[in-house]
């Protein structure tokens, strides 16, 4: 068998490199974030405030609360979209410059976005019904913590489609399923680690407003909806830089290079 016939080599992508490139992406680029994130910031922000502000949601509520994290999502999308093209294409190519705006790549990415999330409903329809009718109490409760384990990590593995969109190159899912394969555990880990050091912050945050005031959520709710709203947005940018990461090593073939690496101060 000559070497031409043999399938490629599957392409690792590096755990820790992954996660320090995700979070340079954002230190070093913190005025550009900045203006990406003000508008999902505050809309995630005033949505949050219509939730504290209703003890019980009535109808119209229900529908305004839905309705606000439509338009956060939908806001959202821009943002992303222009941070894929960020960190894939770099700094100097011409398409990467950032602007929150709603063209072909961010519509695609949208598409793409609701189209994952469906094929996710559907896929977890049938077993969440088996579930809630054959099983019960803590069964119930384990077999439905197991079924979500496996729809995030589906979700992990397909995500590689919406990278694929942002820079203009489609992708099917199945697409994406192939060339995650051999790296679930990486992708898992990597996700995993990923937006530990923001929730240990805000569970700080938390802990040190029960010892040091009496804790009232009504009055400190609003600082901590803030606080809560940023590190949502930051954990949103940062998860980005991972799948655009993970783009560029397993569909570009690219390696990740640190900026020490490339003698960068």
């Amino acid at each position: 068998m000559s070497n031409d016939s043999l399938p490629p080599p599957t392409r690792k992508l590096p755990v820790l490199k992954t996660v320090t490139a995700s979070y340079l992406a954002l230190l070093y680029n913190v005025g550009l974030a900045a203006r990406l994130l003000v508008l999902p910031l505050v809309l995630y922000f005033v949505t949050g405030l219509f939730v504290l502000s209703e003890a019980s949601l009535s109808d119209i509520g229900q529908a305004a609360l839905i309705f606000g994290f439509i338009v956060y999502g939908l806001v959202s999308i821009p943002m992303v979209t222009a941070w894929h093209r960020l960190v894939i294409m770099g700094h100097g190519h011409p398409d990467a410059r950032l602007r929150f705006s709603l063209q072909r790549t961010e519509w695609h990415h949208l598409v793409c976005s609701i189209k994952l999330i469906a094929v996710l409903i559907l896929a977890a329809t049938l077993p969440a019904v088996a579930i809630a009718e054959l099983l019960e109490g803590l069964l119930m409760a384990v077999a439905f913590a197991i079924l979500f384990l496996v729809v995030m990590l589906a979700a992990i593995r397909l995500s590689l489609v919406l990278p694929a969109a942002a820079v203009g190159q489609p992708m099917a899912l199945m697409e994406s399923w192939r060339l995650t394969a051999g790296n679930t555990w990486r992708l898992v880990l990597i996700h995993f680690i990923i937006p530990l050091p923001l929730t240990l912050l805000f569970l700080i945050v938390v802990i040190f407003n029960v010892f040091t005031f009496t804790f009232n959520f009504n009055s400190h709710g609003s600082i901590l909806l803030l606080i809560e709203s940023l590190l949502n947005v930051l954990i949103m940018l940062i998860t980005t830089s991972v799948s655009s990461w993970s783009y560029r090593v397993l569909v570009e073939g690219k390696e990740i290079v640190l900026p020490h690496e490339r003698g960068v101060p």
